[in-house]
């Protein structure tokens, strides 16, 4: 059976920021104002400061997307061109972790791109949050727990179909079934992170640790370390963590903080917090 997307190259991700005073510091939320809240990057653009991406506020209990239309997409889309584009997508089990991987999608790409919050669309918004290139034919958008990145395989085609693309593609989610408890959703289990390598006794050292983690219907699970990179994916679970000072290290704590993604093959994610000892 044919597939019209691909392994997201956005998507598997963790996230280490550096500030003191939330317990949670991955989900640090540097402001909100009329609507609007501001998540931190996590790479040095250069000047030793992060990014600061901007976020529409969404209703937590917007409920849950547990599956991804693809067959609704593949037979209402099979007769324009779809084949010419790459669709990627993941299902998270919040807003929160798809906001998450939004920011490590945007920090990691040095594609110059829109937040649609600050230069609209003439037809209006499209998912709960979005960033565009139409020039470049890309769009990424959030709708609820699920973070969809369209881009052309190709620069022969028409760019600026992607617009219309995540329109429809948008208007299928916002039609799906909806859950209310995100225990529906099958994600993964993570039963426990285990620290293979002697304990790290200072920043910038080497670590090796072994997720583990089952699915529900024994898929093929692939792991990853927030803010590594897609080539940096896992299938058995064990990663190596270089802990460095200016990402991992959070002021008054004493462990390194870090975060990992644990998705099956219908790139339904499951994330946890891990502390690695000092």
């Amino acid at each position: 059976m044919k597939k019209y997307y691909t392994r997201p190259s956005i998507l598997v991700t963790s996230v280490l920021v550096i500030f003191v005073t939330t317990v949670n510091p991955f989900s640090y939320i540097l402001g909100e104002t009329n609507g609007i809240h501001y998540r931190m990057g996590f790479s040095d653009i250069g000047d030793g400061s992060t990014r600061t991406y901007k976020f529409q506020d969404v209703d937590k209990y917007i409920g849950f997307i547990n599956a991804f239309p693809i067959e609704i997409i593949r037979e209402k889309l099979e007769n324009n061109n779809i084949e010419s584009w790459d669709i990627d997508f993941q299902i998270f089990e919040s807003v929160e972790d798809a906001e998450l991987a939004m920011v490590e999608l945007l920090d990691m790409s040095n594609l110059y791109i829109d937040n649609i919050i600050d230069i609209p669309l003439s037809d209006g918004s499209i998912g709960d949050n979005c960033w565009y290139s139409l020039s470049m034919g890309v769009v990424r958008f959030i709708r609820n727990n699920v973070l969809i990145n369209i881009g052309p395989r190709n620069q022969s085609i028409e760019v600026t179909n992607a617009e219309w693309l995540a329109r429809e593609i948008d208007e299928m989610l916002v039609k799906s079934n909806k859950v209310e408890d995100k225990n529906l959703i099958h994600t993964p289990i993570i039963h426990s992170v285990e620290v293979l390598s002697k304990s790290p006794v200072k920043w910038d050292d080497i670590v090796e640790i072994k997720v583990i983690a089952t699915d529900k219907n024994n898929q093929k699970l692939y792991y990853r370390k927030y803010a590594t990179g897609f080539s940096c994916v896992s299938e058995n679970g064990i990663l190596t963590l270089p802990l460095y000072d200016k990402t991992d290290k959070i002021e008054g704590y004493s462990n390194a903080k870090v975060k990992i993604w644990v998705w099956n093959e219908d790139f339904i994610t499951s994330s946890i917090q891990a502390d690695i000892p000092f």
